[in-house]
């Protein structure tokens, strides 16, 4: 067999690598015969394959490198729009109570302190709920949450009509 000897030979000589050899074997454009012309139509066809199959595994590990290349960037977008809400919900939770989204005792502070910077005087009003526990005790923690979201609510707006802020200080002190 001709076209298996030629084929070893090109191995041997490092024109072909194994796997192309049985590429080769499987998928044969012509074959051989004794005559010399067959023989240089066959070194041409070992060359052309040996450069479709090394252009194949180019394009192939092009392809990879792409598509993780796409997956890797993907991820990265996807962690920060998670860091970036992460670290909006944390600035919020660090300046904002929770229940009434009125400011909280720290930017409750900072405000005060930026108002006097500015204008050298600020008015307060402090509010207490009296007997607001007895509220949690006997209608429950909900009833009782309703009652804060109602009081920070007015509060909010009572401040506001007059230009100034609400804020939550504590449990139920305003």
């Amino acid at each position: 067999d001709q076209f298996r000897i030629a084929l070893d030979q090109a191995i041997e000589d490092g024109i072909l690598e194994q796997g192309v050899g049985q590429f080769l074997e499987i998928w044969p454009v012509g074959c051989l015969a004794v005559g010399s012309a067959d023989l240089v139509i066959a070194e041409q066809h070992l060359r052309i394959s040996r450069q479709v199959m090394m252009l194949v595994g180019f394009l192939s590990g092009l392809t990879l490198v792409s598509m993780a290349a796409l997956l890797l960037f993907r991820r990265e977008m996807r962690m920060r729009r998670i860091m970036e809400t992460s670290e909006r919900r944390a600035h919020y939770l660090a300046y904002y109570d929770a229940l009434t989204g009125l400011p909280n005792r720290v930017l409750f502070k900072d405000r005060v302190i930026e108002s006097l910077a500015s204008s050298g005087n600020a008015s307060m009003f402090f509010a207490d709920l009296d007997k607001f526990k007895e509220i949690n005790d006997t209608l429950g923690h909900a009833a009782g949450d309703a009652v804060l979201k109602a009081v920070g609510g007015y509060m909010k707006a009572f401040a506001a009509q007059r230009g100034g802020i609400a804020a939550r200080l504590s449990g139920d002190e305003f």
